[in-house]
This record gives structure tokens, C-alpha cells and sequence, in this order.
């Protein structure tokens, strides 16, 4: 049981229709590098992925469990669909990320620095009635420290 131990939210175990806990495999792996390119420069990048695999019971056609195929997931390609549309249990993210951080004044009244990173995110759920929802999401983050001491 990984899943409250890793960047995405995922469950550590979903029930089934008579109360039996089922526990969710979770597997999550990270790599990164940090450049020190001057003294006052750090050029750094990361990857990630985290995966859950599926487990569910049913009781003829009524789905319990995480990842379970009889899930509806028709909403799930529609702003604002009503939640009870669009299950979407999260299967797999993926993320990498680069940025840089400079130094841009030390001495006797502290240090500032500035940040620029830029992060690519994929989210795959798992497919149910109506499809397989996934996700890319593009970020640009900007950031300004100011340490007094």
C-alpha cells in the first residue's frame, strides 16, 4: 500500500460489495538532475511516473472496486458533466519537469532568488463504459525568494 506515500492521490484500497478491503498496487518511480552551471545558476529536470493497477469485484453488473471496466465514464469527455458520469479512476501519471534558479543578490541583507520552471503532465485513467479519459496539462511557473538571513 503506496498510495498515500506518492505525488498522486491515489487510494491505497477500495471495497468491495461485502466490506473485503482491496488493496491497490502502486508502482512509482522518479529521476532527476540538478546542474550547478555557475555558482549562482542551477539548472535542474525531473521525471516521474506512477501507475495503479486495477482491482474490483462485482456483484452481477453493479461494479465495486478501482479500475473497474462496468464504471461509467460517458461524462468524462464533457465540461461540467454530472459526476455520477464520469468514474474515471486514475491509472497511470506521468510528469516531467525543467526549470532553472538563480541567485540574484547575496550579501548583508539576505538573498533573493528567481525561479522559471516549466512542467508536462499526463493522466491516464483507466477505460469503463464510454472510453479511457486521459490528459495533458502544460505549466509555466515563475518565482521570486527572498531569505533575510
Amino acid at each position: 500500500m503506496l498510495g498515500r506515500f506518492t505525488a498522486t492521490p491515489f487510494a491505497d484500497a477500495a471495497v468491495a460489495q461485502d466490506g473485503t478491503l482491496l488493496p491497490l498496487t502502486i508502482t512509482a518511480a522518479a529521476v532527476g538532475l540538478i546542474w550547478h552551471a555557475t555558482p549562482s545558476l542551477d539548472v535542474y529536470s525531473y521525471a516521474g511516473l506512477e501507475k495503479a493497477k486495477a482491482n474490483f469485484a462485482n456483484v452481477g453488473t453493479v461494479p465495486f472496486g478501482y479500475g473497474n471496466p462496468l464504471y461509467n465514464n460517458t461524462g468524462c469527455f464533457t465540461e461540467n458533466s454530472a459526476g455520477a458520469t464520469c468514474n474515471g479512476n486514475t491509472r497511470e501519471v506521468r510528469q516531467i519537469t525543467a526549470g532553472i534558479y538563480d541567485t540574484i543578490y547575496q550579501g548583508n541583507f539576505g538573498t533573493l532568488k528567481a525561479g522559471l520552471q516549466y512542467s508536462y503532465t499526463q493522466r491516464f485513467a483507466f477505460a469503463g463504459v464510454g472510453g479511457a479519459p486521459k490528459t495533458d496539462d502544460n505549466v509555466v511557473m515563475t518565482q521570486i525568494r527572498y531569505y533575510p538571513f
